[in-house]
């Protein structure tokens, strides 16, 4: 019983603890807006800070996504490029396979 105790105190506090306060995206107008409220964030932790690298990921992979604005595209142009890439997918396993080195 007094394992099980542990095991629920343990899982209860690094539930609690493990989010920290890190801006969210929402919060933020644009793409530009939340990188800079995150710097200011980053800037005022701790040297050791630890779980912001995938912040920083995220941001990386969307700003492939956004436009001159900093804003995410709507879901129907995301929608309309799927289509569009899965058409050139399709042609492409279409396509006659024969090839030979030159």
């Amino acid at each position: 019983m007094k394992k099980i105790a542990v095991f629920i105190f343990f899982v209860f506090n690094v539930s609690v603890f493990a989010q920290e306060s890190i801006p969210a995206l929402s919060n933020a107008e644009n793409l530009f807006e939340h990188e800079n409220q995150f710097r200011n964030w980053l800037s005022s932790q701790p040297q050791n800070t630890k779980g912001w690298k995938w912040m920083a990921r995220y941001e990386n992979d969307l700003l492939k996504r956004i436009d001159e604005d900093g804003k995410m595209p709507s879901n129907e142009i995301l929608l309309q490029n799927h289509a569009q890439i899965e058409s050139l997918q399709n042609l492409r396993t279409n396509a006659d396979p024969v090839w030979s080195p030159s």
